[in-house]
């Protein structure tokens, strides 16, 4: 399966996309998460407004979903070699070192949500697809591809899949 990384506040990332049976899961705790603070507001870069969508929110649900996030996460945080000067990245799993790392980092823990949520989701959401799509009524962003085969081929479509290669 592949792991998809990402600097955030000088540490890097791995994020695990989960599996079908655990995405299906957590794809329900989403829908109801989402279906309270509005896709546009977790998919949103600005703490402002992951604050303004958190009102109304239940805390429990949004930790649940955070923490299969932190459990399919590995970060590597800076320790001192033991061999020299300077410092090695140590893998730590999320989960086991997310209070700590997060404290009084609030910024970086909505930039790790938001990744981790784009790993897992953010394909499905761009065709308006997947469980959570569906149940929050979604529309494609964009004709399927099987739609653009049906027609006369002259679709924009079709000369940028060529260009691709």
């Amino acid at each position: 399966m592949d792991t998809n990384e990402k600097n955030i506040g000088g540490t890097r990332f791995v994020v695990k996309p989960f599996g079908a049976w655990q995405g299906m899961r957590v794809s329900t705790q989403l829908a109801d998460v989402m279906s309270r603070a509005g896709f546009a507001a977790l998919t949103g870069d600005k703490l402002g407004a992951a604050l303004r969508a958190s009102a109304g929110l239940d805390p429990a649900a949004v930790e649940a979903v955070v923490r299969q996030f932190a459990e399919f996460t590995t970060v590597y945080i800076d320790k001192p070699r033991t061999d020299g000067p300077g410092t090695v990245p140590v893998p730590f799993q999320l989960s086991a070192v997310f209070d700590d790392h997060f404290a009084r980092r609030y910024d970086h823990l909505i930039d790790f949500v938001v990744f981790a949520f784009k790993v897992n989701y953010a394909e499905s959401f761009e065709r308006g697809k997947g469980l959570i799509g569906q149940l929050l009524g979604l529309k494609p962003l964009s004709q399927s591809p099987s739609t653009s085969e049906e027609s006369d081929g002259s679709s924009s479509e079709s000369s940028q899949a060529g260009g691709t290669s």
